[in-house]
């Protein structure tokens, strides 16, 4: 992965090219005559800085091959005066190492700020500082075992003293509480029985003294590392800041300054120093003073280009110090292990495992059962719910199923024209009729019209037994029943042709509540599916929230008395480090419509020193108006 580091490196070795224009050209085709013995050596300088390769953007050159190098160049006799093919080996040398130095204090200072954030998270918060106690218990006892047996051995003495003894148990499960507050354990008194008096008084908070220990150790560990972060990203933004910049023809000077820049760097972990002293931080104005003191006079030695290759070799030894005094200082206050931050949960999933797969193994059957049932009712739920109903639908389309309807066309018509030849027939049997009334008769029948019945019904009711006998009654109730079938048949026809054009909105009606619950689950599994398989998803909160610390850092710096317009040196060392962040996430993003390269260009605007902080707040802004995936509730649909 190609990194600011390489990037950097690859931007000097540029400016090297330009400057060293004679021997780039030799460099590139290695055309030099071997007349003299100086010329020889000019082959040797060549050869040893085409070896050392600065433009590759994955990796740094090898700092033993460096150191293999200089030490055969030390060993030469002296070349002709201000040779610029020394200069341009020992300036090849000079970069590599400073590339590998600001590497490492890079590298060093990103797990700093994961385990920041790591105490952030458990510090303030009862329950995560109770999971934290918990959690280390076991690490504890074993080192208060430990403890107690190495005392013993030592002095001499009982275990009785020694676990009667509250500073030598506090000690053992405490590591760290010679460094937290005084007065934290100051009322912790042995007494004639061997108990601690009033164990409850040992705080003036709430909070019982076990838990308080606790809390004053998680603060102090966040505490420290966070002074360790500003160490490191101080001492990185002056590596960065004050680094080479070879913009002129005057290398010796900018390579003598870097060289004096880098070993005020490792000059604490060189001295073997503590490099997290209580309140203590890089005084950046003084280091600057430091570095231009020098500068103020020239010597013979200062200029020679074999003085700078000693000062080199002698950085090299103290780069491996470094290194080493880095973890070991990171090493007392990092957060537990993996084993011991898990082991409960690891404990808790496998008793859990162990009585799930116990209660699966008796109920072998059952559960077979349920699965079988379970089969059986989503293939009939997608067969009579989903598949027939689709099926109607279709045919109802085509026409194809007219049985939806309550009455026929033919039925209707045989009672009509039944009601018709009964009124017709009453008519003629009571009235003389020509064709012509007959005919003015049936239409009024068709029409609902039954006054010639009705009038004789009138005159029949008024005498009702004796014309249910001898009269007209019952032939008139008759006929007004066949009346009302007719009624009845032509409300249930307007009811047919009502059902009829609205036979397709039921179809759909009936095969929307299952299409509907189908579609639905789907739906949330393919959002699951996509939330857990979508890069950008999955890089989308990280991004976020370091974008808000880089825009938090840049709003600060208006404020900072060191200027309005450029980052100081804590500041550009964080800032790095978090864009070395957003960098690792941005692996991330597709490639797809070049998401990953476009967001590269805009990371390396952040990085850009010659920028001021106005205008990285503009590339923030034009970030998070050009990229989706830096909003909130992101849902990844391309690039805007």
């Amino acid at each position: 992965m190609a990194t600011f580091v390489h990037e950097h490196v690859n931007q000097l070795n540029n400016a090297l090219s330009t400057v060293f224009q004679d021997c780039a050209e030799l460099h590139q085709n290695g055309n030099v005559s071997m007349t003299s013995e100086g010329d020889q050596k000019k082959v040797s300088l060549l050869l040893a800085s085409q070896a050392i390769d600065l433009s590759r953007k994955n990796a740094l050159p090898d700092l033993e091959m460096i150191k293999r190098y200089l030490d055969q160049y030390l060993k030469e006799s002296d070349m002709p005066r201000e040779s610029a093919m020394e200069w341009l080996f020992v300036t090849k040398c000079m970069v590599a190492i400073y590339g590998v130095l600001v590497d490492t204090v890079l590298n060093s200072t990103l797990p700093l700020s994961e385990s920041v954030q790591y105490w952030n998270d458990i510090y303030g918060s009862s329950f995560n500082e109770a999971y934290y106690a918990l959690a280390t218990a076991p690490w504890r006892l074993t080192t208060l075992v430990t403890n107690t047996i190495h005392a013993m051995q030592e002095t001499q003495m009982g275990l009785a003293p020694l676990l009667r003894s509250p500073e030598h148990i506090l000690t053992s499960l405490f590591p760290q509480r010679s460094d937290m507050r005084q007065d934290s354990i100051a009322n912790i008194k042995p007494v004639k029985n061997g108990r601690m008096h009033r164990v409850f008084d040992l705080f003036s908070s709430h909070r019982p003294w076990i838990a308080q220990l606790i809390h004053q150790e998680v603060g102090l560990k966040k505490k420290t590392l966070d002074q360790l972060r500003t160490q490191q990203a101080t001492r990185l933004g002056l590596l960065i800041k004050m680094g080479p910049q070879f913009q002129d023809n005057d290398v010796s000077h900018q390579v003598r300054k870097c060289v004096r820049l880098m070993e005020l760097v490792v000059e604490p972990f060189a001295k073997g120093s503590d490099v997290v002293p209580e309140d203590t931080h890089v005084d950046v104005q003084a280091t600057i003073d430091a570095l231009n003191a020098p500068m103020a006079t020239t010597d013979d030695t200062s200029n020679d280009p074999k003085h700078v290759a000693k000062q080199l070799v002698a950085l090299l030894e103290h780069l491996d110090v470094c290194g080493t005094h880095m973890h070991q200082a990171y090493a007392q206050y990092q957060p537990p292990s993996t084993l011991v931050r898990y082991w409960i949960p690891c404990l808790v999933t496998f008793v859990a495992g162990q009585m799930t797969i116990r209660y699966v193994f008796n109920r072998k059957e059952a559960i077979i059962a349920w699965c079988q049932e379970l089969g059986t009712t989503l293939k009939d739920f997608a067969i009579n719910w989903i598949w027939e109903p689709v099926l109607r639908v279709w045919d109802t389309i085509r026409l194809k199923d007219e049985r939806l309807g309550v009455l026929s066309k033919e039925g209707l018509r045989s009672d009509v024209d039944s009601l018709e030849r009964m009124v017709l027939a009453f008519a003629r049997d009571h009235y003389q009729l020509s064709p012509n009334d007959a005919e003015q008769l049936m239409t009024k029948v068709r029409d609902g019209d039954l006054s010639v019945v009705l009038k004789a019904y009138e005159k029949e009711i008024k005498n009702p037994i004796k014309n249910a006998i001898a009269g007209d009654l019952i032939q008139t109730l008759l006929i007004q029943v066949q009346k009302t079938k007719v009624d009845v048949d032509l409300a249930m026809a307007a009811l047919d042709k009502l059902l009829k054009s609205n036979e397709l909105n039921f179809a759909f009606l009936a095969v929307a509540p299952s299409m509907l619950l189908t579609w639905a689950s789907f739906s949330w599994i393919k959002s699951l599916f996509q939330r857990r398989t979508s890069q950008v998803g999955k890089a989308g909160e990280p991004i976020r929230e370091t974008m808000r610390r880089v825009e938090r850092l840049f709003d600060l710096a208006l404020t900072e008395k060191y200027g309005k317009d450029q980052l100081g040196c804590e500041s550009q060392g964080i800032l790095l480090c978090e864009v070395h962040l957003l960098r690792i996430y941005a692996f991330q993003l597709p490639r797809r419509r070049s998401i990953r390269d476009h967001f590269m260009e805009d990371l390396r605007d952040l990085e850009d020193a010659r920028l001021s902080v106005a205008q990285k707040l503009g590339v923030i802004t034009r970030m998070h108006r050009s990229w989706d995936f830096l909003q909130p509730r992101y849902a990844f649909q391309g690039q805007k």
